[in-house]
């Protein structure tokens, strides 16, 4: 069995172009630009569109991140590899310290006896000042598609601190300009 094709017949006007097929579907699309040939035998059609910011992080832990001495003093430990990735003019990465918030500064604070430690951060070698919990990490006016920044941290070792489990959460946040 063969069906009759449909008709398409195309109109357009000032801005838009109209389809038309047999008598039962309509739908118009937004065109930059239109022109008509004067001799019918070219047509332009202007194209645009609008690309979307995206940014993104991840962060893949070092094996000592789990297990730090902390009878030790460190400057740049490496905890961890943060991936950045945005297609903005520019982006910010910033950084909150779950203790932070309470301690004003980022610490290692024990679950059962509430002994703590301070720590510093570092980030794609740089030392991160924070203030309330919060800090920007990295801040740039550049597109930058793929960039990977080790995380450290640095402090005096205490090795009479009381035995416990001291943690604490670091979290990125990365949002374009």
């Amino acid at each position: 069995m063969t069906f009759p094709q449909p008709r398409l017949q195309t109109f357009l006007y000032a801005g838009f172009a109209a389809a038309l097929l047999g008598s039962t579907v309509f739908f118009a699309l937004p065109f930059a630009e239109a022109s008509t040939a004067q001799n019918g035998n070219n047509v332009t059609i202007g194209l645009s569109t609008i690309v979307r910011g995206a940014c993104s992080i991840s962060a893949v832990a070092d094996p000592q991140a789990a297990n730090i001495d902390l009878s030790t003093t460190q400057s740049n430990l490496a905890i961890a590899t943060v991936t950045e990735s945005c297609n903005n003019n520019g982006y910010t990465v910033s950084v909150s310290s779950e203790n932070g918030v309470t301690k004003g500064q980022p610490a290692l604070v024990g679950s059962a006896l509430n002994g703590s430690m301070n720590y510093t951060v570092v980030y794609g070698g740089a030392p991160v000042n924070f203030s309330g919990g919060q800090a920007t990490a990295f801040d740039t006016s550049a597109t930058l598609p793929l960039t990977r920044r080790q995380v450290g941290i640095g402090f005096v070792g205490n090795p009479n601190l009381p035995s416990d489990s001291y943690v604490d959460v670091l979290t990125f946040t990365i949002a374009g300009k």
